[in-house]
């Protein structure tokens, strides 16, 4: 069993990483934009998808694409203090938009939307089932649920550095995908589409990766800090076996799922 993961540690680290965020959130831009593509292309009229909830908006990377098709009513949320804060200065003048701080994994809001968005958030979940279900029944009928996140396999290049220095891995295991998309079928979801992304980026060197994984707020939810030692070592082997002329290589596997409720 994996340990849990600290939704107090998540909310303090992207609460730090609120005004950092914006400048080293590359892949996630790129994932909310082809997730944006795919909601266009299953659902054209933006009509059908208002009012909607973002689970988990950040900075407001999703949410600013989804005003840009059209999506101007809804609630975006956030789980983190500061995120929450710079929503509330980015988009308090939009009078049908709200802001809230809560836990999308923990939803009980009296509503029900048209869709359910959410971009690189659901890897910070401890489960699937229950939250998904509860998406199910905060949903009209007909309603889209339609998500991208991090699953197993991102930055594989970092797991298989830390294990051969035999030190422990700096985050916590990301889930398969066939769980995630099981969970999504088992809370009684039709699923219209999903796929999976492999995206290598390039940084100059692995202290640079890593500096930017703690400016995004992407930290350590479980466990203790690694031990300095190791991590040396680690970074040391990162930078030799993973370097080419443009720099050494992170490689991030996102999946992207579109679902539907039917009844």
């Amino acid at each position: 069993m994996n340990p849990p993961i600290d939704k107090r540690k998540i909310a303090e680290s992207f609460s730090r990483a609120a005004t950092t965020y914006d400048s080293v959130a590359s892949i996630q831009k790129r994932s909310a934009n082809h997730l944006v593509d795919i909601l266009r292309t299953h659902t054209p009229h933006s009509a059908r998808l208002v009012p909607f909830l973002e689970i988990g908006a950040g900075t407001g990377i999703l949410t600013d694409l989804l005003l840009q098709i059209g999506l101007s009513r809804g609630t975006i949320t956030d789980i983190a203090p500061a995120m929450v804060e710079t929503l509330r200065q980015t988009y308090g003048q939009y009078p049908n938009l709200s802001i809230a701080c809560l836990d999308g994994e923990h939803l009980a809001l009296g509503t029900r939307f048209k869709s359910i968005l959410s971009a690189s958030t659901f890897q910070w979940f401890s489960s699937f089932h229950e939250p998904f279900l509860s998406y199910w029944r905060h949903l009209e009928t007909g309603g889209v649920f339609a998500f991208c996140m991090f699953v197993h396999g991102t930055l594989r290049e970092l797991h298989a550095a830390t294990e051969a220095v035999g030190c422990r891995y700096p985050g916590h295991p990301l889930p398969d995908e066939h769980k995630v998309l099981s969970a999504v079928s088992e809370s009684r979801f039709c699923i219209e589409h999903f796929s999976i992304v492999e995206t290598p980026l390039t940084f100059p060197d692995t202290h640079t990766f890593l500096s930017t994984l703690k400016s995004i707020g992407s930290t350590n939810a479980v466990g203790s800090p690694l031990d300095p030692t190791a991590l040396r070592r680690a970074i040391r082997l990162y930078d030799e076996t993973y370097r080419s002329p443009a720099g050494v290589t992170a490689t991030y596997r996102t999946l992207y799922v579109l679902a539907r409720k039917l009844q």
